[in-house]
């Protein structure tokens, strides 16, 4: 799978990720569900058929490509769409990607969607997260191209279906009136290792032996709040930084503003760092080590 990608990426007209081998790998899947479906009896939708005589429940195995939506079927019904769930595992995932690189999308009267966009140099995350959340997809990444003061700039996105289970991680993270960010103190009831984890892996970086947390999103409020989580959840004694931050599209005009960011120190690193480590990708190891 890396080398298709590294091969498509440097491809001049490339803007699929895995497009010109789509057909193959879906059609290999579906080879595949057909031996377990003859060995196993297994059905190939993830929910149960209805019709007018029985209701057919046969058992199927957990994260098997059988049992997810996106190798079997792209449109789903409404009834099909709201009965998805996501397990706490995967929700954990969900809420550490959110509070760092990934956002919701949510228009007025639909359900929320999750887009996840990462550099390209740190593709073995992205995939990780794409086969983590296929079963709330439809289609694979995309390769995204951006021209920034005269160079090119590769990043993988991929987007979720618009699922009823997302607007629960919706309103502890965004505003429901305006669709602004806007943590919720309920979040913490919901964080753990994995999500802290994933928060940092996506917003963290090393600071001599400690290690700093960007969160230009939020307001101080909303950072206190945060810092009081890791402190009552993590027994983290955190403080709180400004860096001076430049936006690329404002360099010409040298626009700096100060942005708080949540520092935490050797010591309280060592106390997370066995509980965090193990959902880290070996792309973000460096962050902690």
């Amino acid at each position: 799978m890396r080398h298709l990608i590294i091969k498509n990426f440097e491809c001049k007209y490339s803007t699929s990720v895995l497009s010109y081998k789509k057909k193959q790998i879906k059609k290999q899947i579906k080879n595949e569900i057909k031996v377990n479906k003859k060995s196993l009896n297994l059905s190939l939708s993830p929910f149960p058929i209805f019709n007018s005589n029985k209701i057919i429940t046969d058992l199927i195995i957990w994260d098997r490509p059988e049992n997810t939506s996106f190798y079997t079927v792209k449109f789903l019904s409404p009834l099909e769409r709201n009965i998805i769930n996501i397990t706490k595992f995967k929700r954990s995932i969900l809420i550490g990607v959110m509070l760092s690189d990934g956002y919701m999308e949510k228009n007025k009267g639909w359900n929320p969607r999750i887009r996840i966009e990462q550099s390209m140099k740190y593709f073995q995350y992205v995939w990780y997260l794409f086969n983590q959340l296929a079963i709330l997809g439809n289609d694979y990444p995309l390769l995204i191209k951006r021209k920034l003061r005269g160079k090119y700039f590769y990043s993988l996105a991929f987007r979720t279906r618009q699922l009823i289970c997302f607007n629960h991680i919706y309103n502890l993270l965004y505003n429901q009136n305006n669709g602004e960010r806007n943590i919720n103190s309920d979040l913490y009831h919901y964080f753990d290792y994995i999500v802290l984890a994933h928060w940092i892996m996506g917003d963290g970086s090393k600071r001599r032996k400690g290690l700093i947390i960007c969160i230009d999103s939020f307001t101080i409020k909303e950072v206190v709040l945060l810092m009081n989580i890791l402190k009552i959840k993590f027994d983290i004694d955190s403080i709180i930084n400004y860096n001076i931050s430049i936006s690329p599209y404002d360099l010409l005009e040298l626009k700096k503003r100060k942005v708080p960011c949540i520092y935490i120190n050797e010591k309280n690193m060592e106390k997370i760092k066995p509980n965090i480590e193990p959902y880290f990708s070996n792309c973000f190891l460096y962050k902690i080590k």
